[in-house]
């Protein structure tokens, strides 16, 4: 009996009350009360002459913090990977990476110091697979963090 027949705007303060003695087209609406989240929905009584609507307010904040703090946690999970593929991808770079380089150019030496035949040319073609295995790797560390 309190609330009958009283102004809308000095039920709900602030953009509460704003919201609801706005439009009654049922549209939900945000609004904030202090630190407080609300979703405001206005929906028609009786006829569009005599002004009566049904008012809801629901208090979404702990709604809304929910979803700000699984962001927060997504953004943290985002940057852990990205930290991740960092760490990979420097020690593809410099360990297997450096490694590959290193025992492609070791076999090219050693070809040049085998005679020419067969084993000369089995050696070049060891260096020629761990170049391109050198190259593998530069790629999925670079993949792995483009720029």
């Amino acid at each position: 009996q309190e609330v009958v027949g009283r102004p809308v705007r000095g039920l709900f303060p602030g953009e509460l009350g704003e919201l609801a003695a706005g439009d009654a087209d049922g549209t939900s609406r945000p609004a904030r009360l202090a630190d407080r989240q609300f979703l405001v929905t206005v929906n028609p009584l009786g006829g569009p002459e005599d002004g009566a609507r049904v008012v809801v307010a629901r208090d979404v904040t702990a709604l809304a913090r929910g979803v700000q703090e699984r962001s927060r946690l997504a953004r943290r999970i985002l940057t852990a990977q990205e930290e991740e593929r960092g760490r990979v991808s420097r020690e593809l770079h410099d360990g297997v990476g450096q490694a590959a380089v290193s025992l492609a150019l070791g076999l090219a030496g050693v070809a040049d110091l085998v005679p020419p035949g067969t084993t000369r040319e089995r050696v070049r073609e060891l260096g020629r697979t761990a170049a391109d295995a050198a190259d593998e790797v530069r790629r999925m560390a670079h993949h792995l963090r483009p720029p």
